[in-house]
């Protein structure tokens, strides 16, 4: 079944965004800098091709004589125009850009472009955002719950083209935050009324999402800081008990230990939590200790930088640019986001709409409080192709990295 549905995965080089003739470096020699080699290699769009990846040596044992890989000690810091990081993770993305950097070479000859920049060789757009999406997070699921007696259910669920099945709803709870960081993705700091979204409301918006879908592999819980939501106990009883979603996940800074209570919920093997660990939030600890303590199953995210999306301003972007940008952003296939009864291309389209930084249209939002053809209008809002949310934002067209966590002192930040 997989195969009548899914075609081999391509990383697809960013031709666009480097110019022909160019001397290019190629770090990394995993399954991203192979294909994007052999991209090089056939269409002929460098002048010189250097590839290089630290772990050159194993490269060499391998491969012998006829590898091409080499140390990264061999870049001449005047002899190319890019160096392009060939890796899928943006940590990774960060923590080589840092070495490089460290190198002497200036930031503005390194290009990385985000994991979403991987494109499937199918021109049917239903498999290419609804169907690979759902199976790709369906195995992220299944990492974490090997043993989950529903693998099977699911793994035909997703992959039979006549369900919707959503990859992912990220479904805000609250906009309050105990944090206030600088480069927020959310727009956090700049909210001046803070919102806790009645239990009932959500409920119901969650029902009615749920009622128009076939399934939700996951449902993600997000604020703000979710933890700061006084009614969290009750929604987690309701979204445990749904048959349609398969895992439930909570995204924390870390800042707020939960009761007794609530951390016995989240003992269930259908709850996941997502904990961003910043430099200087020494409170993130203590979360981190009581959640192993009662066995809850987790992931810490050593956030030490992000890549800013810069202010919620204009950029005037082109039509095309921002079909490219959104089709380019993983945010367009798995953070569909539900606030206040509506759902929106991502997180931080939601807070914009929500802000007033851009004034909302049925063309940037499904209205679920409305059941009339709701099965209809959300599968063709999740194959839309673009979104003006991209023109206020700059995470795939200008990669400028910022410390991760850093508090504001105003509001404007």
């Amino acid at each position: 079944m997989y195969k009548e549905y899914f075609l081999p995965e391509q990383w697809i080089f960013p031709f666009e965004d480097i110019p022909r003739g160019k001397k290019i470096v190629l770090w990394g020699a995993g399954i991203v800098g192979k294909q994007y080699y052999a991209q090089l290699q056939t269409t002929k769009w460098a002048e010189q091709i250097l590839w290089v990846d630290k772990n050159w040596k194993r490269f060499r044992s391998i491969y012998g004589e006829k590898c091409l890989v080499n140390s990264p000690s061999e870049i001449d810091k005047d002899d190319f125009d890019y160096i392009v990081i060939s890796v899928s993770s943006s940590m990774c993305a960060i923590d080589i850009r840092n070495e490089i950097i460290s190198m002497g070479i200036p930031a503005d000859k390194i290009v990385w472009f985000p994991s979403q920049s991987k494109v499937l060789m199918s021109s049917n757009p239903y498999i290419n955002r609804l169907i690979e999406p759902a199976y790709r997070e369906f195995e992220e699921v299944i990492k974490w719950q090997p043993d989950s007696s529903q693998a099977t259910f699911w793994y035909e669920k997703i992959t039979d083209k006549e369900n919707f099945v959503v990859p992912r709803l990220v479904v805000v709870l609250t906009t309050r935050c105990s944090l206030r960081c600088n480069g927020c993705n959310n727009l956090m700091p700049l909210v001046q009324r803070y919102t806790d979204f009645p239990c009932e409301k959500v409920l119901f918006w969650i029902n009615n999402f749920l009622n128009a879908a076939d399934g939700c592999v996951t449902l993600e819980l997000l604020g703000g800081e979710p933890f700061l939501y006084k009614d969290l106990n009750k929604v987690l009883v309701a979204l445990i008990q749904e048959k349609k979603i398969l895992r439930v996940e909570i995204t924390t800074n870390g800042t707020i230990v939960p009761q007794n209570e609530l951390l016995e919920l989240l003992r269930s093997p259908k709850c996941f939590i997502k904990v961003s660990k910043y430099p200087g939030i020494k409170r993130t600890e203590k979360f981190i200790e009581t959640i192993k303590e009662f066995d809850i199953s987790h992931l810490v995210i050593d956030d030490v930088d992000w890549i800013d999306p810069g202010p919620p301003i204009s950029h005037g972007k082109s039509s095309h640019k921002l079909k490219y940008e959104y089709t380019k952003c993983g945010a367009s296939y798995t953070c569909k986001t539900l606030l206040g009864g509506k759902i929106y291309p991502c997180a931080r389209g939601a807070s914009l709409f929500h802000l007033g930084y851009i004034q909302e249209s049925t063309a940037e939002c499904i209205d679920i409080e409305n059941n009339d053809n709701l099965r209809e209008r959300m599968r063709d809002f999740f194959l839309k192709d673009t979104s003006v949310v991209c023109d206020y934002c700059t995470i795939t067209d200008s990669w400028r990295c910022i410390q991760a966590g850093v508090q504001c002192e105003t509001r404007d930040c």
